[in-house]
């Protein structure tokens, strides 16, 4: 550290990373681990007499987390960060530019608070915007004053990062934070030359800049990862989130001339090799523009032990294909799980609060199936001595015999890439280019279903394929309904459906074609080709993470939800474009609806005034004439018969059945709620 610069002049960061509060809180031995170690970092920035803490992204597991654990992180904000310790550093910048909150401010500006610990956190991929208002999980500790939350990006196809900057004695420091944001899309928008970092005009260089972010650092695919070659090279140190392995000593990057230190995560959230790695926090002391990082270890980390044993080496390995070769692999694996519960011991550091149970995956390489057992059954003899004996076990077939498979046994997906580096939307994109032509997705899009996918299992929304499945099956009617519906059958949706997907690749081939045309390399010069060409894709990644991250709209009443079906006087069925809206009214006799169970019921909500007549032809039975199946929504199938019959209705069919609907006029109440068959079954 430089002699030119006193203790009174240096910043004393302490520097965490994904400490995914409300990790598996539901577990009943595991459900506090995270809470547990993120009290002990707080404990630590106060021993060592921290001036601020700095977290890297992922504070929360989920977007959406639990009541619980949002009131037990928000207490252990107040009761170490509150105080009446004096913030001995001074906020420079304009707050407008560093917080996305309705009234920005630094929280140790506040007159109302005694803030002791400032912390500062930028958003990671699991607690990120999504939902009504394009709201993050941060911005409720934020609006509390517990932390200052900063590095939100509001427009995502440009990016200008203004920094936080700060002051301690002699000691500029200008902090960066950019919170998660789509690897692929920030992949775009560097190469797009739309990413700006602005620097202080006074004393430009003598400000220690420094960046945190949370993006992938390990290359998942060619655009999956932000490389070294994007950053800036006047940045001095860069906090690298989201990456659990701890990483933490800073790494010099001669191709950028920075450095980067991972601090890595501070629970184990998956059972790989790289979350078995010692936890540890950082303290980093910042004089000038040099700097120095402490690590600090956690003592309070549930020990985890991570091994790998082939089944060849052992008694079950002689012969493979025996009777008895699954039950002399379970007496090896014994074994070995016995032997890493002494290891794990060694992991033991005496914190009162330290779980006593370790975490074990045992990674067990097979080459018949003669020698598979049943994993969970075998781990129950370890319960209460292992908390994860239910997957304690992992079975895996020995790479040689994978690639000696036969081609006719089908594709092997662990063939091209291991499945610990294979990402979700890797396997959907995958599975769908290894099928046969003709037997792939026709209404569907690949890449909005691997999205989709990706939410429902990284960030555990139960609702993102179905969502997914709703929005694109309603494009497909919206397009379909664009087109002369008189020319579509039954049997030639699908071929409109290839129509109108073909229409759309050729759209963009011919875009990409004009991009060669021009010479353009899309690295933001020349014309304006590339963004063009790319636009699509882009479009379809923007539209689609708005309706995965778009909480569902509330319900309306099933009167307001109805698309009318009218007939006209030669029997053409006609789709009325506006829904019907229904008066409130009181409980009558509705008529049945054309996916109702009609007879004796409701005629929509309030919508039944009196007596109405049945529709012709309803089917019997109790239930409510209610017109919409789902939301209103007709079925293809249904819509398309409807036109396709009316086509071949007979002029006495369609005159008696005009005359039979005049003889039983509906009240205006009910024509307006109700759904009406038009034709027979």
């Amino acid at each position: 550290m430089s002699q030119e610069f006193g203790p009174e002049d240096e910043f004393r960061i302490l520097v965490a990373t994904d400490n995914h509060l409300g990790y598996n809180e539901k577990h009943g031995e595991r459900g506090d681990d995270s809470l547990i170690t993120f009290e002990e970092i707080l404990q630590l920035a106060l021993e060592k007499e921290a001036d601020f803490i700095l977290l890297g992204g992922d504070l929360f597991h989920e977007n959406k987390p639990s009541r619980n654990c949002v009131i037990q992180c928000s207490q252990l904000l107040k009761k170490y960060c509150f105080g009446d310790r004096p913030v001995s550093f001074e906020y420079l910048s304009d707050p407008s530019k560093d917080f996305c909150m309705k009234e920005p401010q630094v929280n140790f500006h506040d007159p109302n608070l005694n803030i002791a610990m400032p912390v500062f956190s930028i958003h990671g991929n699991h607690d990120d915007i999504s939902g009504l208002g394009d709201t993050a999980a941060l911005e409720l500790l934020s609006v509390a004053g517990l932390i200052n939350y900063f590095g939100r990006c509001t427009d995502l196809r440009e990016v200008q990062l203004s920094p936080v900057l700060l002051q301690k004695g002699r000691t500029r420091l200008a902090l960066y934070g950019l919170g998660n944001i789509r690897d692929e899309r920030l992949h775009r928008i560097f190469t797009g030359g739309k990413f700006l970092m602005l620097r202080p005009k006074e004393d430009t260089e003598s400000w220690f800049n420094l960046f945190v972010l949370h993006q992938n650092r390990t290359k998942h695919g060619p655009k999956s990862y932000i490389p070294v070659e994007f950053l800036d090279d006047f940045l001095d140190l860069v906090i690298w989130g989201h990456e659990h392995e701890n990483r933490l000593e800073p790494e010099w990057q001669e191709i950028r001339k920075l450095h980067i230190s991972q601090p890595g995560s501070s629970v184990a959230t998956s059972l790989c090799d790289g979350e078995a790695k010692p936890k540890a926090v950082g303290l980093l002391h910042v004089r000038g523009k040099e700097f120095k990082m402490e690590s600090l270890p956690l003592r309070t980390v549930r020990p985890f032990m991570f091994r790998t044993v082939r089944l060849a080496d052992s008694e079950a390995g002689r012969d493979p294909a025996a009777s008895d070769a699954a039950e002399l692999a379970q007496q090896y694996v014994a074994e070995c799980v016995e032997r890493m519960l002494l290891e794990a011991e060694e992991q033991i550091t005496g914190h009162p609060r330290q779980p006593r149970q370790p975490l074990l995956r045992l990674r067990v390489e097979y080459s018949e199936e003669a020698q598979l057992f049943h994993t969970v059954r075998f781990g129950q003899q370890f319960a209460g001595r292992v908390s994860n004996w239910e997957d304690m076990i992992l079975m895996k077939r020995e790479r040689s015999e994978l690639d000696s498979k036969d081609v006719k046994d089908g594709p092997v997906m662990t063939q091209t890439l291991p499945r610990e580096e294979m990402r979700v939307e890797d396997f959907v994109a995958k599975h769908f280019s290894e099928m046969e032509e003709g037997t792939g997705l026709r209404l569907l899009n690949e890449l909005k279903m691997g999205m989709a996918v990706n939410h429902f299992v990284v960030k555990e929304d139960s609702t993102a394929i179905a969502k997914a499945l709703q929005h694109q099956i309603g494009a497909a009617v919206k397009n379909l309904l664009s087109r002369n519906l008189l020319d579509v059958s039954e049997d030639s949706i699908g071929e409109e459906l290839d129509a109108i997907r073909e229409e759309r690749r050729q759209r963009k081939l011919d875009k990409l074609n004009a991009t060669a045309a021009t010479g353009d390399s899309g690295l933001g010069t020349g014309t304006t080709a590339a963004p063009s060409a790319r636009r699509d894709s882009d479009d379809d990644e923007e539209e689609m993470l708005e309706v995965l991250e778009t909480d569902p709209a509330p319900r309306r009443p099933a009167a307001q939800e109805v698309t009318i079906l009218s007939s006209d006087s030669d029997g053409d069925t006609e789709m009325d474009c506006q829904t019907a809206p229904a008066p409130p009214g009181r409980r009558g006799r509705g008529a049945a609806a054309t996916t109702g169970r009609g007879g004796r019921g409701r005629a929509g909500r309030g919508a039944g005034d009196a007596r109405t007549p049945a529709a012709p032809r309803g089917r019997g039975g109790r239930g409510r004439g209610r017109a919409a199946a789902n939301k209103g929504m007709v079925p293809l199938e249904t819509m398309f018969a409807a036109a396709s019959r009316s086509s071949r209705a007979s002029q006495s069919q369609s005159q008696s059945q005009s005359q039979s609907a005049s003889s039983r006029r509906p009240s205006r109440a009910a024509s307006k709620g109700i759904v009406f068959d038009s034709d027979s079954d």
